[in-house]
């Protein structure tokens, strides 16, 4: 079967469905796919805030608890806002808060990166890596265990 499509931008009526008379419309147009290289059909990129940060007064706690309990989750801290604050925070927002501190933690991540490789920290960086836990001396991973 022939596929139809009716170019708007040329004004070409060639791919006019047979003795149809109007334009057929494509699979891809019919299933709500368009496409995406003509300019003024994309969706313009913007970096500003659509709502109010519902975090905006609470971040410098939300700060202070991740540095104190780095492993601790979003959904830990979510728990936390919503004990202290029940009217302001819910489970609502807890997809809001994971990407907060997914940013945070990247940034953090970031910053400790950038220290380490300019060397201003190499003594910290030595320090650290003499008080890391060393393998215990029993725990062989020579050893194989093999069921029978």
């Amino acid at each position: 079967m022939q596929r139809f499509r009716w170019s708007a931008r040329t004004g070409d009526d060639s791919n006019r469905g047979p003795a149809l008379g109007f334009p057929v419309e494509s699979r891809d147009s019919v299933a709500g796919r368009r496409d995406t290289t003509d300019a003024s059909l994309q969706s313009a990129r913007h970096d500003w805030r659509t709502r109010e940060d519902p975090f905006e007064n609470i971040w410098p706690k939300i700060l202070e608890w991740l540095e104190t309990e780095p492993n601790v989750t979003a959904k830990q801290l979510s728990e936390r806002l919503t004990a202290m604050a029940p009217v302001l925070y819910s489970g609502a927002q807890l997809r809001t808060l994971q990407r907060r501190v997914k940013v945070r933690r990247a940034d953090r991540a970031r910053e400790l990166v950038t220290r380490i490789l300019s060397g201003a920290d190499a003594d910290v960086v030595k320090a650290d890596a003499a008080t890391r836990r060393q393998p215990s001396p029993t725990n062989d991973s020579s050893v194989t265990i093999s069921r029978e």
